[in-house]
């Protein structure tokens, strides 16, 4: 029972992230300047705190790459609306991943980040989210395999 209910809210908190990762994306990002109040809050709110998303970001990377995880379906949804919002922040956090790992696997495991996103747009849609999460279950696998 207890690990279902921990299952039953990490989905819950990863959806909740992606409702509003993917809001952002697609009001913020994607738009043109914020007219919708909500818009126009997030896009402040966020401004106030502009390490939040990439923090959000990272520990969805260890929760996949160093956890036991159970649901990867669930986490990859805000991960793919986090990377879109900002492909910086993305890259930022590829090279933190990257600089934590062994010298001798730096060449294999960029490979594989260069893998997790083939193939993928810059959009939301559901074959985008689809294919980055089939992207993400053989990323998980490559980079964990030693």
């Amino acid at each position: 029972m207890r690990q279902f209910m921990g299952q039953e809210v990490e989905f819950q908190c990863a959806s909740a992230i992606d409702n509003l990762a993917a809001f952002y994306f697609n009001n913020i990002t994607m738009g043109d300047a914020p007219t919708s109040p909500a818009a126009i809050n997030l896009a402040r709110n966020l401004a106030e705190c502009p390490r939040l998303l990439p923090e959000i970001l990272k520990t969805l990377f260890e929760i996949v790459l160093f956890e036991d995880c159970g649901n990867q379906w669930s986490l990859s949804r805000p991960m793919l609306s986090l990377i879109l919002i900002n492909e910086q922040m993305f890259t930022d956090l590829k090279a933190q991943i990257l600089a934590s790992q062994p010298a001798d696997q730096h060449q294999r495991l960029a490979l594989c980040f260069d893998k997790l996103m083939a193939d993928i747009t810059r959009s939301l849609d559901s074959k985008n989210r689809d294919k980055f999460t089939q992207n993400l279950t053989i990323f998980r696998h490559d980079f964990r395999v030693k």
